[in-house]
């Protein structure tokens, strides 16, 4: 009896450590590391998990990730023959990234408005709900829904948009469903507080009221999504103020703000953005990640007039996932680069005996959207460039074409990467390429 116990208590103590020890894998393993990350919604968004720590440091990654769209090609290529939908296999060769971090970020540009309105690519765009799913599978955990087609299904396809989203689990910052909700985050990871907002610029026309990519919206919708106009960029500029400060007063120690500005296929940010990014640097937004050009802009490092604190600045991330690339903008100078885009892993540090908070690294993954024939579709998957020159096989670059477009690709990136990063600058915030 006693030899029986004694086995018994060892089969309990093995299993004990089993469990205790499953789900700790790395990034490339496909268990997610958000579940460790101590996440907990100020307002009430997500559910705590981890106390703060009250000494010591601690070390926050944001992964963020430049528009995911879905153009008509997409919608073809991802039907099923039971009538569904499957986006999944865009990530799965990044999704290691997302997983990894703490906060993954990306910003929307279509909406979810349902089937009723019918699935649609550019210029008005509808995308089904599976899109969300495969966002979530991905590792993505907050998404921005504040840009130029966030009303192209009107004040309806925004709102079904955001609860959409958040019945897949994931948080919504640029847009709300109701006045009673809020259009921005302030989420406790691992310690540190954290605030997410987003904006998009107004279509400039002379007529009263607000439009959106030319489509004139009521003060109801207007109200649902926050927005500035480059005309009165004074008066705007002094109500993205008025949210920093609001963030802050409600304990939001680090700001993250997504924009949706600058010219489309550019590849320098104009005026405006240097403008509002230094604004934003002043205000206390310690990272701004920039988005629309629909390819990938320098990035930056500001110092703040008030308090000489460091804002790191991402002008424009490029396209995530779309159908943009050479063979499909025959009108555009720039189109080879649309086909390109960046994540960037950003890494906040909090000291809990002083109290400092500082952007401790950032580091870059050059990206490149593989399109190719299968049957009798076309297939979508990201790629990252920099392991994929090295290892072509492992991430499906069959021919020369495929091996010849992965290296222009992170050749041009990493070009754009260090073209405004100066010494000086990576003395205050080491940034560079990240290679695995």
């Amino acid at each position: 009896m006693r030899n029986w116990v004694k086995a018994a208590a060892v089969c309990l103590i093995v299993f004990m450590l089993a469990v205790s020890f499953a789900g700790c894998k790395g990034p490339s393993g496909s268990e997610s590391s958000h579940a460790e990350s101590g996440v907990s919604s100020v307002d009430g968004g997500s559910s705590s998990s981890g106390a703060p720590q009250a000494s010591g440091k601690s070390t926050v990654t944001i992964c963020a990730a430049g528009d995911a769209m879905v153009h008509e090609t997409q919608l073809k290529s991802a039907k099923k023959s039971d009538g569904g939908y499957d986006f999944t296999g865009y990530f799965k060769y990044v999704e290691k990234y997302f997983k990894a971090a703490d906060i993954a970020l990306v910003n929307l540009e279509t909406v979810l408005a349902g089937p009723d309105r019918g699935y649609d690519g550019f210029p008005l765009f509808n995308t089904p709900d599976e899109f969300a799913y495969a966002l979530k599978q991905a590792g993505i955990t907050d998404v921005c829904t504040s840009n130029n087609h966030s009303v192209d299904m009107g004040g309806k396809g925004l709102k079904r948009t955001v609860e959409v989203l958040k019945g897949q689990g994931l948080e919504v910052f640029g847009t709300r469903k109701s006045l009673e909700e809020k259009s921005y985050i302030i989420k406790e990871v691992k310690g540190i507080k954290i605030g997410l907002m987003a904006y998009t610029y107004e279509t400039e026309l002379a007529e009263k009221g607000k439009y959106i990519n030319g489509i004139y919206i009521n003060e109801e919708t207007a109200a649902l999504i926050d927005s500035f106009n480059y005309k009165k960029l004074d008066r705007d500029l002094r109500e993205i103020e008025k949210r920093v400060r609001k963030m802050k007063e409600e304990g939001a120690e680090v700001i993250i703000a997504y924009m949706h500005w600058g010219d489309e296929y550019q590849l320098k940010e104009n005026d405006y953005q240097r403008t509002m990014a230094k604004a934003l640097c002043n205000y206390g937004v310690d990272i701004i990640f920039g988005n629309h050009p629909h390819v990938v802009q320098p990035v930056t490092l500001m110092k703040s007039d008030a308090d000489g604190r460091d804002t790191f600045v991402a002008y424009a991330m490029g396209n995530l996932i779309s159908n943009q690339r050479e063979e499909t903008l025959p009108s555009i100078g720039n189109r080879k680069y649309t086909e390109n885009s960046i994540l960037l892993n950003v890494t906040i540090e909090k000291d809990f005996d002083s109290g400092k908070i500082s952007i401790k690294n950032a580091e870059y993954v050059p990206l490149w959207v593989n399109k190719f024939s299968s049957g009798d579709k076309y297939k979508f998957e990201i790629v990252p460039c920099a392991v994929a020159r090295k290892e072509p096989g492992s991430y499906n670059i069959k021919t020369e074409a495929q091996k010849s477009r992965v290296d222009r690709s992170f050749s041009l990136t990493r070009e754009k990467m260090e073209s405004k990063y100066t010494e000086e600058m990576q003395s205050r915030v080491p940034f560079a390429l990240y290679e695995k």
